[in-house]
């Protein structure tokens, strides 16, 4: 595995979670899981401003890169949870009849393109924090190791091709155009 760098690591082991869920869970629950992360990235690239100013005003700072790259992640997961927790009674009283290879096999696909939806998402985010400005204190440091990370990143770069993509389908619920901190 000569050339890939941490980063590339953990994505790897993530898009293998990705297969892992994607098998245990099956269709109808990976195409819930989807819906889910729609729903909260719409959500989050709408209202991570207000909580991070809200976040600032708590705590007598101002938002800066990092408040809002942390308000995001905190609204897209907690959507999702809130779907996903949700909707489980829907999945126990959906009875869809598929044959178990195709039920998984469809459910592994799914979980890969959920997994690298949440991946290109996340590496952009994290690529914005990192360049907008020097974070303070000790969490400089964390900044230096991500943005090394992000640089040296074999993979970092193919999740950032298809964020266009991605973004195009959120694009018509936010009137106002596409946040900073989707730099593309």
């Amino acid at each position: 595995m000569a050339g890939l760098n941490w980063l590339d690591l953990i994505i790897l082991l993530l898009l293998l979670t990705g297969m892992a869920i994607g098998f245990a869970q099956g269709l109808v629950r990976q195409v819930i899981g989807l819906v889910a992360l729609y729903i909260g990235l719409v959500l989050a690239t709408q209202f991570f401003r207000p909580l991070s100013q809200l976040t600032g005003d708590a705590l007598n700072t101002t938002p800066n890169t990092l408040s809002n790259a942390v308000a995001f992640f905190a609204i897209l997961f907690l959507a999702i949870g809130v779907i996903n927790f949700f909707a489980l009674d829907a999945y126990k009283s959906t009875k869809i009849r598929l044959v178990p290879a195709v039920d998984q096999v469809t459910g592994i696909a799914l979980g890969v393109i959920s997994m690298w939806i949440v991946l290109s998402v996340a590496v952009n985010v994290l690529d914005f924090a990192v360049h907008a400005q020097t974070w303070t204190g000790n969490a400089e440091t964390a900044r230096n190791i991500i943005l090394n990370g992000l640089e040296n990143s074999r993979l970092a770069e193919v999740t950032a091709s298809t964020l266009p993509m991605i973004v195009t389908t959120i694009r018509p619920w936010l009137p106002g155009g596409l946040p900073t901190i989707f730099n593309i």
